[in-house]
């Protein structure tokens, strides 16, 4: 696999994993089943991707040779691609729910879940960032040519 695919692919599953696993880990005394938190995955693994691209073509404008910039970057890049990749998500569950079909959409419970929609985020931000600076360290390995190859 190329070195770009390679990061994108590992990064969008890097994010989708970290909230899978900080979603997983602050329902445990709740008493609901880990696999509640698997709802929360398109909208990650969505932004992570995103986030990775853009962060990729950023490298590619201006060259660096610091990991942690670029993970820096990814990883807020990928949280600003989080906010709509979440709406768009969460618009598409109110519309093809039943009830509102029946009545109409409900603004208020919308608002409600865009806004319990990012604190799965804010859990997912530390583990992620932390992959993410392996990621691009090993991006950037890969991508370095040394003096004299062909």
């Amino acid at each position: 696999m190329r070195p770009k695919a390679e990061f994108i692919a590992l990064s969008a599953g890097a994010g989708g994993a970290a909230m899978v696993l900080a979603t997983a880990a602050d329902q445990v005394g709740t008493g609901l089943p880990w696999t509640d938190s698997l709802k929360w995955v398109l909208p990650a693994l969505t932004a992570a991707g995103v986030g990775a691209w853009l962060a990729w073509r950023w490298q590619r404008r201006r060259r660096s040779e610091c990991a942690g910039a670029m993970a820096l970057r990814a990883v807020l890049l990928g949280a600003c691609s989080y906010v709509p990749a979440l709406a768009l998500y969460i618009a598409v569950a109110f519309a093809a729910s039943a009830e509102s079909l029946q009545g109409g959409l409900n603004w208020g419970l919308f608002s409600l879940a865009l806004l319990f929609g990012y604190l799965p985020w804010l859990w997912a931000a530390l583990p992620f960032s932390m992959i993410e600076f392996l990621l691009c360290r090993r991006y950037l390995r890969r991508t370095r040519v040394l003096a004299g190859s062909p």
